[in-house]
């Protein structure tokens, strides 16, 4: 392995992190958080077993920011919305370093792929009014149907259509980002990350072509100069603050 790849298992620097190695986990989809989206013994037990394994850094499943705006995505998803979710990750991040590896939390609004059964009756929201064609799908095994308490063929969930945010919404989503990003660093991490994938809410945002529904010239100049208006706001540098 050294021969093809030198550098593989020599340390590196990344920004302020200095990781043992060059080997890096993707994020994984596991479902193992609790209904309120603690994340569990479950949880711990993993993600310390994948540090052990040899890791230089773990980047986790996506997570959820807040519990406003529909932003949670599916069944069994952990978040970092509140002090006991920041607890629940506390103890993740505690497990991984104990291991000499270092972790970043995966931030994500579900956007308009959420499962409707984490939405209590409420409609998705999305940079506009759109519905993705796919369906929810968790696994495809038996022992899943099983821990899951499935019986028969697995349930074909549709996802519902998305209403459009707001510009004022879509600030208050960006903040909820901010909060999660501060709640994971408290918790332990050495950052976090957003993802934004097709339907979710960043990706939506980020790739109007393909996933927003058309707007016209009045409405992308105003909601263009107020997102402008409020990064600009967002970037002033701020009374006391040093670089």
């Amino acid at each position: 392995m050294t021969e093809v790849f030198p550098t593989l298992f020599s340390a590196i620097k990344l920004g302020p992190l200095t990781l043992r190695n060059r080997i890096a986990m993707a994020p994984l989809t596991r479902q193992m958080a609790d209904p309120d989206g603690t994340p569990t013994d479950e949880m711990v037990a993993y993600y310390s077993r994948r540090a052990r394994g040899g890791l230089g850094l773990i980047i986790t499943e996506g997570t959820y920011e807040q519990n406003a705006y529909q932003s949670r995505a599916y069944l069994s998803q952990p978040g970092i919305a509140n002090a006991k979710q920041q607890a629940g990750w506390a103890r993740v991040c505690d497990a991984v370093h104990a291991q000499d590896c270092k972790i970043i939390i995966q931030l994500m609004h579900g956007g308009r792929v959420c499962d409707p059964r984490t939405l209590n009756g409420q409609p998705p929201v999305s940079a506009s009014a759109t519905q993705s064609g796919g369906w929810t799908l968790y696994t495809d095994n038996d022992y899943e149907k099983q821990i899951r308490n499935i019986d028969g063929d697995w349930p074909k969930v549709t996802f519902p259509a998305a209403r459009a945010l707001t510009v004022e919404e879509i600030h208050a989503v960006a903040d909820g980002f901010a909060a999660g990003a501060k709640r994971a660093v408290d918790a332990g991490a050495a950052g976090s990350r957003c993802t934004a994938q097709t339907g979710i809410c960043c990706g939506s945002s980020s790739r109007p072509r393909s996933t927003c529904a058309p707007m016209n010239s009045a409405d992308r100049q105003k909601t263009t100069s107020d997102l402008r208006g409020w990064w600009a706001r967002k970037s002033a540098p701020r009374s006391g603050r040093t670089s």
